[in-house]
């Protein structure tokens, strides 16, 4: 029974320890957990648009946004007294720009709550075929 366990062992770290980190580091690399559900490529290192962050704190899509929260993928995070609004075309937008299902990216403040937000893709809705 000795050997049996020394075995077992063996065939552990020869077989199962290397295919763990296999699986570990394909799992971590950026490509593949970045998602791209979006269709906007992540992975380059330039801004969307000109003048916007290479990496968001969050980014997805808008589901519910008011003067004071927002939810982003399922998530509720308070908007700061002073967040501001980014558009490609308007660094000085409002909150009106933004609407329930937009693709955004945000920055958080220390206390986690969102100091701004950066539009990436407007929501076209359903196009209705008569």
């Amino acid at each position: 029974m000795f050997k049996h366990t020394r075995i077992s062992s063996a065939i552990f770290f020869i077989i199962v320890c290397p295919v763990m980190v296999l699986v570990s580091w394909y799992c971590s690399s950026t490509a593949y957990c970045a998602g791209n559900d979006t269709d906007i490529n992540f992975m380059d290192e330039k801004p969307l648009y000109p003048g916007y962050p290479v990496m968001f704190d969050i980014r997805g899509k808008i589901s519910r946004i008011s003067d004071s929260e927002i939810v982003i993928n399922d998530t509720l995070f308070k908007l700061d007294e002073t967040v501001s609004f980014i558009t490609p075309y308007d660094e000085d937008a409002g909150i009106s720009q933004f609407k329930e299902k937009d693709i955004v990216g945000a920055k958080l403040g220390t206390d986690r709550q969102i100091i701004s937000i950066w539009l990436i893709k407007k929501y076209a809705g359903k196009t209705q075929k008569p």
